[in-house]
Order: C-alpha cells, then sequence, then structure tokens
C-alpha cells in the first residue's frame, strides 16, 4: 500500500533533520555545498584558478583571496534569481551527499534503487552554472553551436535549468529520507 504525500513527507523532513542534526553529517553538508558552489563558481576557469595556485608566486592567504573572489563576484555579479539557485543548489548538494553517506554508512544493505536519480541534479546544476562573472555557462558553447547567440536567452535557459535541479534535488532528498529508519537514535 502506498502512502499519500500528506504522510511520506513529514516523515521524510523528521528522517532528513535526524540525520542532519549530527554534528558530523552538519560539517559533510556544510563542506559540500561550499566546494560544490565553488565548483560551479569556478568551472569554467579552472585553467586561471590552477595557474594561479600552482605557478604565480603568492602567499597562501593571497591564493584564499583570490578563490574568495568567485564566491562574492557570485553574489555581486549575477542576477538575484541566478545567486539564489546556485546557493540553493549547492545547499541542497551538501544534504543530499549526507544523507547518502549516512545511509551507505548505517543502512548499505536496505538501500534501494529509488535513489537513482541522485546524479542527475549534480549534472544540471553544474551545466546551468558557470562564471559569475561573465555569464557564461556550459550552455554558451553549446547553444552557440545550435545558433542561439542571445546571451539573456542563454542565461534565461541556465536559470531554468537551475531551476529544475533544484527540484529534482528536493525530490532526491525527499526519497533519500524516506531511506532513514526513524527509529535509530544509536548512530551518530
Amino acid at each position: 500500500m502506498r502512502l499519500s504525500p500528506t504522510v511520506t513527507i513529514p516523515i521524510a523532513v523528521r528522517n532528513i533533520a535526524f540525520v542532519i542534526t549530527r554534528l558530523p553529517y552538519l560539517l559533510i553538508a556544510a563542506v559540500v555545498a561550499f566546494l560544490f558552489c565553488g565548483l560551479i563558481v569556478w568551472l569554467f576557469n579552472l585553467p586561471l584558478v590552477w595557474h594561479v595556485l600552482t605557478e604565480l608566486p603568492l602567499s597562501i592567504s593571497q591564493k584564499i583571496q583570490f578563490l574568495w573572489y568567485g564566491y562574492t563576484g557570485l553574489l555581486a555579479n549575477s542576477s538575484r534569481t541566478f545567486a539564489t539557485l546556485t546557493i540553493m543548489n549547492s545547499l541542497l548538494a551538501g544534504v543530499q551527499t549526507s544523507l547518502l553517506w549516512w545511509i551507505l554508512r548505517n543502512r548499505l544493505h536496505k538501500l534501494k534503487t529509488q535513489t537513482g536519480t541522485s546524479g542527475l541534479p549534480l549534472i544540471l546544476a553544474i551545466v546551468s552554472g558557470g562564471c559569475a562573472a561573465c555569464g557564461g555557462s556550459l550552455l554558451t558553447p553549446l547553444l552557440s553551436a545550435l545558433g542561439a547567440t542571445s546571451s539573456a536567452l542563454i542565461s534565461t535557459i541556465g536559470q531554468v535549468l537551475l531551476f529544475i535541479s533544484t527540484l529534482l534535488f528536493t525530490y532526491s532528498i525527499y526519497r533519500l529520507g524516506l531511506q532513514i529508519p526513524r527509529q535509530e537514535k544509536h548512530e551518530s
């Protein structure tokens, strides 16, 4: 018998909260969210990042400051919608990773095939993300090859894909939340 969403959603939320309120899993979520956001921000400038980090004679603090500019650039140079969706996707990626880690660590033998969508939101978020400063994305070369030359169109498509990615992350997290037994109280 299938339960209605009015029953399963509160169960999933309670189970997700059970895992995320544990310090190790909260830290995993925070670190993954931070790194995932950095990946989206810097993905299309990886040669520049590599050059700055490995070849320029900069101090560690200057290199960290350089990387930090990507995060501040996301907030300063992007549309609010793009920045919000990028941050939401990053946070959801962190939560999803924490839940997957908990399930793999505690219930590997009970993991069902229902978590099969877990990789799709990550791919969509990366494809629709891009350079905060220039508005570019992985979509830019693909759409240019197909004749779409309007940067407004590319930006809109990127935002739509980020929104779809957010929905997929949310659904994936909901399904993962249903995989966590409610009665677990002993595991940290």
